[in-house]
């Protein structure tokens, strides 16, 4: 006869019962099972030690925040980073370092602007025009873009990096 108690340290326990009695204090033995439970089908408890021994090459040490390596990816990288891994800590990454290098995120159209190198635009309080490269997530393409008017109010505003979002 079996029963399932909690002990003080909410622990599971198992108690034995013997030949039933009303003196059930001399009858019972109680052990601990977190520690030396294997299985209800195994003969003998499990062991603390395991059958097989790890390799030291196999520890490793923590990982740095994948932030750290955005630098390093291309343009391409970051396009595939930012489009393909929706609401994940690596997006924001991947917008971040491509605000660093110029690229803005045009709301409405959905796509990446970077104004075309050695060219200067015509701007105003509200807009610039001009030559622009948008990268087209359709195609997978930079496309360039003469005569183009980027107004500013649908431009992302940049966000900083959260603290936490490279853990």
């Amino acid at each position: 006869f079996f029963v399932f108690c909690m002990c003080k340290r909410h622990v599971l326990e198992l108690l034995f019962l013997f030949p039933f009695s009303n003196s059930l204090s001399n009858h019972v033995v109680c052990r601990c099972l977190y520690a030396s439970f294997a299985s209800p089908f195994a003969d003998t408890p499990s062991r603390k030690a395991p059958d097989y021994f790890l390799p030291l090459c196999y520890y490793q040490p923590p990982m740095q925040p994948p932030s750290i390596k955005m630098r390093q990816f291309s343009e391409e990288t970051l396009f595939y980073i930012f489009y393909n891994m929706p609401k994940d800590a690596l997006q924001t990454s991947a917008a971040v370092e491509l605000y660093t290098r110029d690229w803005r995120f045009h709301k409405e159209l959905r796509r990446w602007m970077k104004r075309l190198a050695g060219t200067e635009p015509t701007k105003t309080a509200k807009y610039e025009r001009g030559s622009f490269i948008s990268f087209e997530p359709n195609t997978w393409e930079k496309v360039q873009k003469d005569s183009f008017t980027l107004h500013y109010d649908q431009i992302e505003e940049r966000k900083a990096m959260p603290a936490d979002a490279h853990r």
